[in-house]
């Protein structure tokens, strides 16, 4: 069996509600819609606003060889499939997937791992995108934080982000 999971409460302390005897910390989805009227995520009645949440499970052939989530909000969208294209495109061992630097934009700005280096900024930046370089630190979330585990015939393998508090476990 595999299991991915995002738990959140969308920020902090969520909506700072606790349902009465169960000790379940209520969380504030509505964080996700945007307060500008007549956008594509704005509040309406009938509408629901954008997940972020990813959790993924990867086989191959039926049978399990991957998952991965992360924390990280909006930011989850882009780095789950950055963290699958490094395995399964590149090759990447699960620590390698997910410590290759990032990229996250959501239209505008466009925010770049500061360890993918300064030719590639460069580039980026002839090409007319935005480009702000983030330095990643335990003390910052400018981009999410993936945790992958790779099922192998020699057994697991784990990827953690060395900027967050993460584990992974398997048996």
């Amino acid at each position: 069996n595999m299991v991915s999971f995002t738990n959140t409460a969308v920020s902090l302390f969520g909506a700072r509600m606790v349902v009465p005897g169960t000790g379940i910390l209520l969380q504030n989805g509505m964080i996700w819609f945007d307060p500008e009227p007549g956008r594509v995520n704005s509040v309406a009645a009938g509408k629901r606003p954008l997940v972020n949440m990813v959790p993924v499970l990867g086989f191959r052939k039926g049978e399990p060889l991957f998952t991965l989530g992360a924390p990280g909000g909006r930011k989850i969208v882009a780095v789950v499939p950055q963290v699958i294209s490094n395995m399964t495109d590149a090759g990447d061992a699960p620590q390698a997937a997910v410590e290759a630097p990032r990229l996250y934009t959501e239209g505008g700005e466009l925010l770049v791992d500061d360890r993918i280096g300064e030719a590639a900024v460069t580039g980026l930046r002839k090409r007319k995108h935005p480009v702000t370089p983030k330095h990643c630190s335990v003390g910052n979330f400018f981009f999410a934080r993936p945790i992958a585990i790779r099922v192998t015939r020699k057994g697991l393998e784990a990827g953690l982000d060395a900027t967050s508090d993460a584990s992974a476990a398997g048996v």
